[in-house]
């Protein structure tokens, strides 16, 4: 969804019942976090990386080890938090080598080391959100961390571990210098690792849409020059990469280039190849991206537009001929890319009902010119359908409706969904103020609901012109973000919610104020940890759905098993708006997923399903 509607929003939030506000400390589950020191001046525990940890949180479990399990090829973290007394310094922080248990191997892990901070809710997202402050920025620790007095600092931990690792059990110690006044202290702490023995893809299988704005991210961070916006630009898709979701349009700077050569047209696109060999392969491993295709109009559900090519304006003959030369080119050149399972035609963005004759005749155009390319419509009118000419259907959550999935796939045909300013509490959401499983649950809701992919329609909406317009909106002081566009008055202050399409921050904490120019990457959000993380965990059932496939005829008994597994309780995920808010659910079953999948590999494939 490119841009979204007030009429929209106000519609939904009045059809969709709210809960009561989240319970991030997880109270009515006995609460979570395991306790490592605690003494007067200092306490420090640890929670795995699923929590949305506030300043006042305390650990409430029995203390024990940090622990981590994780397949090859996958990111796992965990936070350790420290609250002391006093103001205190962070020196260092430090991880030793894993040695595997038998003493054998020892491995140098990649690892991040990432500080949670606090932004401050001045207006709760609805009846589920809350006001206050709430962790939501991951700034990298770079140097001495100041620690205030009275107040959690919670540390994401979080570790990548290489497709070449050999599985087993390893053990490291991570080791926590701190000062106070005059006095240095080295706090060391046990952390073990159980690395699975089958390896996550490269490439993720949940396909995805997230969208970037370019303008905003070059303004706030004061990347001035092309030679820098480009260097800004590709450091922040690597960072998509990093997190598992594709963009929008990943050639920016390398466009494929159109001439009209007398009747027919002709494409220069060596640039876009060069790109799409960089950017759908490691380290990047984009699975999707919305092909611009010029000419062909678009619209939303509040205006719309008809489409002119070369001049030469839609219906015309000139118009149709040039516009089928050009599409057929444009399914070449994607085959010889091998990028026609990755390009999808976004072009009209939440029709109403009366603009679906307007779409089915340009999706008629499209497939009788190419009919390989894919074409991609963001829905949420209750009942509409042209899936006989439309190849992805993205609809948004609380409008999904199970046997319109199922009649599509009977079609070849997909479902993605999407979430923005809606659908608010107790559905599935983005916002800062909602419950930490919320983001991660998406992955299990589209491996359940048979949905392939996912879409957010910004990830740096730092700005609404209309809110501000006379500065840049801060987004690091106000965490709302705020309509824009679709007739919005300026000055008016229309919520959309806490954090809708803003998964990082800038760089930049004084946007407008400090011209320094910040060429590095953005800084990600807790919510866009989740997200990865439960991209990961349909990389779970994924393979177990394929492995169980594979097993020979003779363990029914363990084919069973695997086939109950992929059935996800309705304690877990029954629909968009009743799932556990309990992040240990997910843990529990993701480790039953994990423990089955090794079982299945060691009758498929003994010589690698075996662990030291």
């Amino acid at each position: 969804m490119q841009f979204r509607s007030m009429l929209f929003a106000g519609a939904l939030l009045g059809a969709v019942s709210l809960s009561a506000k989240a319970d991030l400390n997880h109270t009515a589950t006995g609460g979570y976090g395991y306790p490592l020191d605690q003494s007067k001046t200092l306490t420090v525990w640890w929670a795995e990386g699923c929590y949305k940890i506030l300043p006042d949180a305390q650990p409430t479990q029995p203390a024990r080890p940090m622990t981590l399990d994780a397949a090859r090829n996958e990111y796992e973290s965990l936070f350790i938090t420290l609250r002391p007394t006093q103001a205190t310094t962070l020196k260092a922080i430090s991880l030793k080598p894993f040695v595997s248990e038998d003493g054998k191997t020892q491995i140098n892990l990649p690892a991040q080391f990432r500080r949670t901070e606090y932004v401050n809710i001045a207006q709760a997202t609805d009846a589920g959100g809350g006001t206050g402050r709430y962790p939501d920025p991951l700034p990298l620790l770079k140097g001495p961390q100041q620690l205030p007095a009275n107040q959690n600092t919670p540390l994401l931990v979080t570790l990548r571990v290489p497709k070449q690792t050999l599985p087993a059990i390893y053990h490291s110690e991570l080791s926590l210098t701190l000062q106070t006044d005059n006095t240095q202290q080295v706090l060391r702490y046990p952390l073990s690792l159980n690395v699975r023995t089958f390896t996550l893809p490269d490439t993720p299988s949940l396909r995805s849409g997230f969208g970037l704005d370019e303008k905003q991210l070059f303004e706030f961070d004061n990347a001035v020059t092309l030679p820098q916006q480009k260097a800004k630009f590709d450091r922040v898709m690597r960072q998509f990469g990093e997190y598992k979701i594709s963009p929008y349009d990943p050639f920016v700077y390398a466009p494929l280039k159109i001439t009209a050569v007398g009747d027919s047209v002709h494409l220069d696109s060596r640039n876009f190849l060069r790109a799409a060999q960089k950017y759908f392969a490691p380290p990047y491993n984009f699975n999707a991206f919305d092909l611009n295709v010029e000419g062909l109009g678009g619209g939303t559900y509040y205006a719309r537009n008809t489409g002119t090519f070369m001049g030469h304006k839609e219906g015309s003959p000139r118009y149709e001929h040039l516009m089928k030369d050009y599409l057929k080119k444009v399914q070449q050149v994607l085959a010889q890319g091998g990028l026609l399972d990755k390009a999808y035609v976004y072009w009209f963005d939440e029709p109403g009902e009366n603009d679906y004759p307007f779409i089915r005749k340009t999706h008629e155009r499209i497939r009788a010119a190419a009919p390989k390319l894919q074409t991609f419509l963001t829905e949420h009118v209750h009942g509409a359908d042209i899936a006989d000419v439309t190849d992805i259907s993205c609809t948004i959550l609380p409008n999904i409706s199970q046997e319109q999935i199922d009649r599509r796939l009977k079609l070849n045909r997909t479902t993605w969904s999407y979430i923005c300013c809606n659908p608010k509490s107790p559905w599935i959401s983005e916002f800062i103020d909602h419950d930490a499983i919320n983001f991660r649950i998406w992955g299990w809701a589209s491996y359940a609901q048979r949905m392939e992919g996912i879409l957010i329609w910004r990830v740096n909406y730092w700005h609404s012109p209309e809110a501000y317009p006379d500065a840049l909106q801060n987004p690091w002081e106000d965490t709302m973000s705020w309509v824009t566009s679709y007739g919005t008055p300026k000055g008016a202050h229309l919520p959309w919610g806490n954090g809708d399409g803003r998964l990082f921050y800038p760089q930049n904490r004084h946007p407008g104020k400090d011209k320094t120019p910040y060429l590095g990457p953005m800084v990600p959000s807790v919510r866009l940890e989740f997200l990865r993380a439960g991209i990961e965990d349909y990389e779970y059932f994924r393979l177990l759905e394929k492995l169980t496939k594979r097993l020979p005829p003779e363990k029914a008994a363990l084919r069973a098993q695997a086939e109950a597994l992929l059935k996800i309780p309705a304690s877990v995920y029954t629909n968009g708006t009743v799932f556990t808010r309990n992040p240990q659910d997910l843990l529990a079953y993701r480790a039953r997923l994990a423990d089955c999948i090794e079982a299945l590999l060691r009758e498929i494939q003994p010589n690698i399903g075996q662990k030291n």
